[in-house]
């Protein structure tokens, strides 16, 4: 996760194909959040 924090640009594509548990969406939540604060987030 600490990876994907120090992004400056963070691209989440085709997410919605993918089988996510609560656990796993609570951590892509974090990382997006944490993201859109301190640079660029896109999604399609």
């Amino acid at each position: 996760m600490r990876f994907y924090l120090h992004l400056s640009l963070l691209i989440a594509d085709k997410l919605r194909y993918l089988q996510i548990d609560n656990g796993g969406a609570g951590l892509i939540f974090q990382i997006v959040s944490i993201s859109y604060k301190r640079g660029s987030t896109a999604h399609r």
